[in-house]
């Protein structure tokens, strides 16, 4: 929830390309909603979103997989 007062004109910008901003301006009290890109890789990821001039950290944990060892023959 975006909230300043009722009189000023506000928009959410990401600072990444795996976060798009799919509703994200607005004037006074609104909402922002984003999507995040599933995240090919075993490590975590972090990016930003900023709104009015502040940053807002999206942490993103990595892949979680499962490894099978087989023995040669």
């Amino acid at each position: 929830m975006i909230s300043n007062g009722g009189t000023f004109d506000w928009v959410g910008i990401s600072n990444n390309s795996w976060i798009t901003i799919t509703s994200g301006s607005g004037r006074g009290t609104g909402q922002l909603v984003y999507q995040v890109v599933a995240n090919p890789s075993v490590q975590g990821r972090s990016g930003t979103i900023s709104i009015g001039g502040q940053t807002f950290t999206i942490t993103q944990a990595g892949l979680v997989g499962s490894l099978t060892l087989i023995p040669n023959s």
